[in-house]
C-alpha cells in the first residue's frame, strides 16, 4: 500500500471548509492529519466530519512541529505572511488562500525563507481547463480578429455565497491567531490600510490574470480594471508605461457575482464570463464574437472545479509529478502592479 501525503489545514473557517477541504477529502492519496483554528469547538466538528486523523490544536506552531507534507493556509488575511514564513522556514510545502502577501517586502521576506518546497499561491483559476485552453490557443483562437486592442474586466460582487452554507458552523464570533501582522506599503497611510485590504482581495485576481495571459509584454496595450465591492468601486488603468486610479465611494449593494472578463480586437472581442469559484462543479463561458463574419461562438462552457484542480496540483507537485511550472516567482507582477497603482492614486489625491 503507498504511503499517503498528509495534508494539515490552518484555518478551517468558511472558505477553507466549502472550497479547500472537501477536495483534499475526496483525494485517495491524501490524509487529512492535524487542524489548527482558534475556534476549537468548530475545528472538532470539521475533524469528525472529513476524519482527520491527527489532531486539533489552538496554536498552529504545534501542528507545523508535526511536519506534515503539506500545509493549506485559509487564515485572517492581516496574519498571512507571518504564517507562511513560519512553514517555509520548517521545509513545508504550502498552499495559500490568497492574497499572497500585501507587499513586495512580504512577497520577498517569503521568497529568501523558500528553499525547495512548494508555495502555490491561491489564484486558483490558473488550473481552470476552459482558462488554459484559451491561453494556449488564443492565435488560434482570435485568428480573424485583427489586434488585440484592449481588454475590460469588471467584477460586482457582492453576497457572493447565495446559498453556499458552513459545513460545520462558527462557535466563536471573532477568532484571530495572535502573532506578527501583514507589512502593508511604507507609502501606505494607516487610515487607508482597510481599503487597500479590501480591495487587493478583489483585484489580486484579475492582475493574476492579466499576467497569467501574459498581456504585459505586448506594447500599445491597454486594460481597464473595475471593481465594486460593496460599497466601493474601484477603477484603474494599465498599459505597458503607466498607471492611472480613481477609488470612489458609493452607496450601493450589490447582491450576487457578475464577472466578466472581454478582449477587444480590431473585428471582434472574446469574452469571458465568470461564475463564483465557490459553486461546486461552476465554470466560465468562453464567447467569440466576429463582427466581420457576423458570428457568434460559445467556444467552451467548463464545468471544472478550479480549486479541485488546485488540490490535485498540489498534491501531484509534493509526489514529484509535472503538471504545469511550478514558478516560484508567481504572483509578484500583481502585487508590484497594485502598489504602482496605489503610488499613482496618492500621487494625484
Amino acid at each position: 500500500m503507498k504511503k499517503k501525503i498528509k495534508i494539515s489545514f490552518i484555518g478551517v473557517g468558511f472558505m477553507s471548509q466549502i472550497a479547500h477541504v472537501r477536495n483534499f477529502f475526496n483525494m485517495k492519496e491524501v490524509e487529512l492529519a492535524d487542524i489548527a483554528d482558534v475556534d476549537i469547538e468548530m475545528a472538532k466538528h470539521v475533524k469528525k466530519s472529513f476524519g482527520f486523523k491527527g489532531n486539533v490544536y489552538k496554536d498552529y506552531n504545534k501542528l507545523l512541529e508535526n511536519k506534515p507534507d503539506g500545509v493549506v493556509i485559509v487564515v485572517q488575511r492581516p496574519l498571512v505572511t507571518k504564517i507562511i514564513k513560519e512553514a517555509l522556514k520548517k521545509n513545508i510545502n504550502v498552499l495559500s488562500e490568497k492574497p499572497p502577501v500585501y507587499s513586495i517586502k512580504d512577497y520577498n521576506d517569503c521568497l529568501k525563507i523558500q528553499k525547495k518546497n512548494i508555495w502555490i499561491k491561491g489564484f486558483n483559476r490558473r488550473w481552470d481547463g476552459s482558462l488554459n485552453d484559451l491561453k494556449n490557443n488564443f492565435l488560434k483562437y482570435s485568428k480573424d480578429l485583427g489586434n488585440l486592442l484592449t481588454t475590460e474586466y469588471s467584477i460586482k460582487a457582492g453576497n457572493t455565497y447565495l446559498d453556499q452554507k458552513h459545513h460545520s458552523k462558527p462557535v466563536l464570533k471573532s477568532k484571530f491567531f495572535g502573532g506578527e501582522k501583514n507589512n502593508y506599503p511604507y507609502f501606505l497611510p494607516s487610515k487607508l490600510k482597510q481599503l487597500y485590504e479590501m480591495h487587493w482581495n478583489s483585484t489580486c485576481h484579475y492582475l493574476d490574470l492579466y499576467n497569467f495571459f501574459n498581456f504585459k509584454n505586448l506594447k500599445n496595450y491597454n486594460t481597464m480594471l473595475g471593481v465594486n465591492f460593496f460599497s466601493t468601486n474601484f477603477n484603474a488603468q494599465l498599459n505597458n508605461e503607466d498607471v492611472n486610479c480613481s477609488i470612489n465611494i458609493v452607496n450601493s449593494k450589490v447582491i450576487g457575482w457578475y464577472e466578466n472578463l472581454v478582449f477587444n480586437f480590431l473585428h471582434g472581442q472574446i469574452t469571458i464570463k465568470f461564475v463564483s469559484p465557490l459553486y461546486t462543479g461552476s465554470g466560465h463561458e468562453v464567447s467569440i464574437k466576429n463582427c466581420s463574419k457576423s458570428k457568434y461562438l460559445i467556444l467552451k462552457k467548463s464545468n471544472d472545479n478550479s480549486f479541485k484542480n488546485q488540490a490535485q496540483g498540489f498534491i501531484n507537485l509534493i509526489k514529484g509529478k509535472s503538471i504545469g511550472k511550478q514558478n516560484s516567482e508567481e504572483g509578484i507582477f500583481s502585487i508590484k502592479t497594485y502598489e504602482s497603482i496605489w503610488r499613482k492614486y496618492l500621487k494625484n489625491n
